[in-house]
C-alpha cells in the first residue's frame, strides 16, 4: 500500500503544480485583447493533447482509487 500512497503524494503534487500553471496562464491573458478572427497560430500544431483521453485517463484513475479507498475503509 505504500507504493499507492507515494504515487498519490506525487500526484496530489503533480496536481497542485498544475493549478499553479493554469493560473498563471489566466493571469497571462487577463490583459490580453483575443482576435477571434485571427488565423490559428503556428503553435496549435506542437504537443497537442487528446483532451478527451486525458480526461478519460483521470476519470479511471479518480474511480479506481476512490474504490480502492472505500475498500480499505471497509476492511
Amino acid at each position: 500500500m505504500s507504493t499507492i500512497r507515494a504515487a498519490l503524494e506525487n500526484l496530489n503534487s503533480v496536481i497542485g503544480t498544475l493549478e499553479q500553471s493554469v493560473d498563471m496562464m489566466e493571469q497571462a491573458r487577463k490583459g490580453e485583447q483575443r482576435d477571434m478572427f485571427a488565423a490559428p497560430s503556428n503553435e496549435n500544431g506542437k504537443n497537442t493533447i487528446d483532451k478527451e483521453a486525458v480526461a478519460k485517463r483521470l476519470d479511471n484513475a479518480i474511480e479506481k482509487v476512490e474504490k480502492l479507498l472505500g475498500d480499505e475503509n471497509v476492511a
